[in-house]
């Protein structure tokens, strides 16, 4: 599978990180999330009250048992894995989070949106099983890319943590993550 660089996403997420206009780098995020080939838009929600590192690590076992469902044997070597961007988002009033993903796919290699939602069932049923009661994947929507116009694209409103108060630009930066071996990358 050819991949995105996750180097240059690591270096072009980095590089954001010095822009200080909110509005600016909003826009840079925008820009960045359209260049990548995305096909799908996951998005993987949690049980109320789970704590933000249960709910990164049961996503990064779901993403592993993913990549190995998708990318059998391949998964690893040469460094292949599936590619994308996760975007963590506070769920107000659930005292939760979630996270929507760009899953990208260059060489049209991904299965069908049908085939993907079985198997994205069954991996969180399984990553569930390894979990105690109260901290569980409760629900996930599989979608289709979609552009969308300037005002209505998805990007657009990915990146709408740009404009909520309360939050330093770096807390709103450090809630995007480029997909890795294992899982989420949180260490760019």
């Amino acid at each position: 599978m050819d991949k995105i660089k996750t180097e240059i996403n690591k270096e072009s997420l980095v590089e954001m990180k010095r822009i200080n206009s909110e509005i600016q780098l909003r826009k840079e995020y925008e820009i960045f999330l359209k260049s990548i080939k995305t096909r799908y838009h996951l998005t993987v929600s949690f049980s109320y009250g789970m704590h933000e590192t249960k709910s990164e690590s049961c996503l990064n076992m779901l993403m592993k048992f993913m990549n190995r469902a998708i990318l059998k044997k391949r998964y690893g070597k040469n460094n292949q894995f599936i590619e994308g961007i996760a975007i963590k988002e506070s769920t107000f009033g659930m005292e939760n989070i979630h996270y929507h993903i760009l899953i990208a796919d260059k060489e049209n290699k991904l299965p069908s949106k049908d085939r993907m939602e079985q198997l994205i069932e069954k991996k969180i049923r399984l990553v569930n099983g390894r979990q105690s009661s109260l901290n569980k994947i409760t629900k996930f929507h599989l979608q289709d890319y979609y552009a969308g116009d300037e005002n209505s694209s998805l990007e657009k409103y990915l990146t709408k943590l740009f404009e909520k108060p309360g939050k330093s630009i770096a807390e709103k930066i450090d809630c995007f993550y480029p997909l890795s071996l294992s899982g989420i990358d949180s260490t760019y």
